[in-house]
């Protein structure tokens, strides 16, 4: 059972709904009634409102609890049990495709090229791939590196979040839930960190154009060294 799971209860009001991203989202969502796919969807909460808007959202993730919430609260959204991996089996094409979260970072690096093809065959011609993981050239220069603790102050519940044993070709992510002060759980997860070098790269070699980089929702410029987050627009051409 991964943390997601051992959360599913609490994420939503752990990880309040972001406009500022849902916004972002929608400026690249060119006409209603789009066909979008959400890629680790968590409790479908983005492709809920999205769907809402008029859209066909498929939304995808590998955790079952996640899931579960999403097809209770959101009856419209396409929901599927699916590693971000295997998106190659889905058979559909979109407008645009969509990855917010630091999800990516899930992914190993031996799979990133086959999954930028599978992106690109799964857009429509002038598509959209965004994605948003955090700023790995910056981290990859620390050590550890320590989130903001996050809290439910009505029900007295923490989530501790941490990276250690960073390098360049994989990262410890340590999480831990407590609830008044006693730890309901605690887990370690591996990412897979990608310099911005290295996506820039594989997405040209993909075949897609680069529409911008960003270090945040609101459109700031990005920068290696500063920005806590990185965003990507690409689209097929």
């Amino acid at each position: 059972m991964s943390f997601y799971s051992k959360i599913a209860q609490y994420y939503d009001r752990l990880f309040p709904f972001n406009k500022m991203a849902y916004s972002f989202i929608a400026e690249h969502i060119k006409n209603k009634n789009s066909d979008i796919l959400d890629i680790g969807c968590g409790t479908g909460r983005m492709a809920g409102e999205i769907t809402r808007d008029g859209n066909r959202v498929t939304a995808i993730d590998i955790d079952r609890d996640m899931l579960s919430m999403g097809i209770l609260n959101y009856p419209d959204v396409d929901f599927i049990g699916l590693d971000m991996s295997d998106i190659g089996k889905l058979n559909q094409m979109y407008d645009l495709i969509f990855s917010i979260g630091n999800v990516m970072s899930y992914l190993p690096a031996k799979l990133l090229g086959s999954f930028m093809q599978d992106i690109y065959r799964l857009l429509k011609p002038g598509g959209v791939w965004l994605f948003q993981t955090v700023n790995w050239d910056r981290i990859l220069k620390l050590t550890t590196y320590d989130f903001p603790v996050l809290e439910v102050k009505q029900e007295k519940v923490k989530f501790i979040r941490n990276y250690i044993n960073i390098s360049s070709e994989q990262v410890e992510f340590l999480t831990k839930c407590t609830q008044d002060e006693q730890e309901i759980f605690y887990d370690s997860a591996i990412l897979y960190p990608c310099i911005n070098d290295f996506y820039l790269q594989g997405h040209k070699n993909a075949g897609f154009k680069f529409d911008g980089h960003y270090g945040d929702y609101k459109k700031n410029k990005y920068s290696n060294d500063t920005s806590s987050a990185s965003i990507y627009v690409f689209r097929k051409g």
